[in-house]
């Protein structure tokens, strides 16, 4: 045991070396960075030198505020939907997937971890943008006080991810935060992502779940175009203040929406409650937000990129267990017009109709009004229960507040 101890302090005492290297590097690439965000770190990021497995932990981390710490209840919730496979177990998928990447650098925990040396400067200027956004923002902290929300979590990650971009684009450009870029710099963005997310994208997601590509790629390909809009209207003022109001992956998606679009609160407890008394205990629940639906509608109708997530509103998630194990999966979205939440539903329809269904079970969408609900697995026995709970939800949208059934 003593042995084991000592090994261990000569470990650490190793991994604590300066890497006088690695150091200059950081050194001059932060004092980069700083002339071309015009902001100072609070302090100096350290910086060590890394292995590969280390990016597999890292994103197993990110995943946890992304999914919620119970992966496995999380993997059941989006098998639910079919966003994943049956085979798929997510702390295994997310670090495997991540670690087929070409890692040269990334940021955790406040440090710079270089895995290769020969990691080019504009990698490592993004990687520490990130740390800046961190130190200036407590990212972190935000990140862990949002809890289980998809939407909100991408949301947040685009904020950063955007932040490091829109660096990363001026140091290719030689310009300053406080520089003006080309009037069709904007316009080259949002085209090349919609090309990425309409073409591109398609033989990746044919690999892996499109979930996963679809929301790696959104974080720093939508966040740049986001963050580059608000410094192109507003200035760095602009970007300053918009960390203060958080954004949904709707407005992410839609920079005009900004500060105009407030996303609808879909209250669903009314529905957990009739649930709870049919023996069907909530395991899961999340906003799936803008993003996620239309990752759900482009996962299975793969015939074309479905334009109905646009005029998302609002939206609630929920996944039931019985006692047997066996998933009923209810999402409750809410929409900005009648005719946004018809076209939903009618995209929604095919997708329930898609799905693999039990001599037992069976999937329908219904839509009220403005709001639309998904349901998957459900059963006679309590049918009627959860389609009482579930009209006497509520839609808040402002000061404004409807039952979800709402003609």
């Amino acid at each position: 045991m003593a042995r084991a101890i000592l090994l261990a302090l000569l470990l650490l005492q190793e991994q604590a070396k300066p890497d006088p290297e690695l150091e200059a590097k950081r050194t001059k690439i932060a004092a980069t960075l700083e002339a071309i965000r015009g902001a100072k770190f609070d302090k100096t990021v350290p910086v060590r030198a890394g292995e590969r497995k280390e990016y597999g932990t890292n994103a197993l981390e990110n995943a946890k505020l992304l999914y919620g710490d119970d992966l496995a209840v999380a993997g059941r919730a989006l098998k639910s939907l079919g966003l994943i496979s049956g085979r798929i177990r997510l702390d295994l998928a997310i670090p495997t997937l991540a670690l087929a990447a070409k890692v040269q650098a990334f940021y955790r925990n406040g440090e710079l971890v270089i895995v290769d040396r020969e990691s080019p400067d504009d990698e490592l200027l993004y990687k520490l943008a990130l740390g800046l956004a961190d130190q200036r923002f407590k990212v972190r902290e935000g990140a862990a006080k949002l809890g289980t929300n998809f939407d909100a979590q991408m949301a947040w990650a685009a904020m950063q991810h955007g932040e490091a971009d829109m660096c990363k684009q001026l140091m290719w450009a030689g310009k300053k935060t406080s520089d003006k870029m080309p009037d069709e710099h904007l316009k080259k963005l949002a085209a090349g992502a919609d090309k990425w997310e309409r073409e591109d994208s398609k033989w990746a997601s044919a690999v892996a779940p499109r979930i996963f590509i679809r929301a790696g790629d959104f974080i720093w390909r939508r966040g740049g175009i986001y963050i580059e809009t608000i410094r192109q209207q507003d200035g760095m003022e602009g970007v300053d203040k918009a960390w203060a109001a958080m954004p949904t992956t709707e407005q992410i998606l839609h920079p005009e929406k900004r500060g105009k679009d407030l996303p609808a609160i879909v209250d669903t407890r009314t529905l957990e409650d009739a649930m709870a008394a049919g023996k069907w205990k909530r395991v899961y629940k999340t906003t799936l937000g803008e993003l996620g639906t239309a990752i759900l509608l482009e996962t299975h109708l793969k015939d074309e990129i479905e334009k109905a997530s646009p005029g998302w509103g609002g939206d609630t998630l929920c996944t039931f267990e019985d006692e047997a194990g066996k998933p009923l999966t209810v999402w409750a979205t809410s929409w900005d017009s009648a005719d946004d939440a018809a076209e939903f539903h009618a995209a929604i329809q095919r997708v329930s109709n898609a799905f693999a269904t039990e001599k037992t079970t069976f999937n329908y969408a219904l839509r009220r009004g403005t709001n639309v609900a998904l349901v998957i697995g459900s059963t006679k026995a309590i049918e009627d229960a959860l389609l009482d709970g579930l009209w006497k939800c509520t839609v808040k949208r402002g000061d404004k507040e409807e039952k979800f059934g709402k003609e």
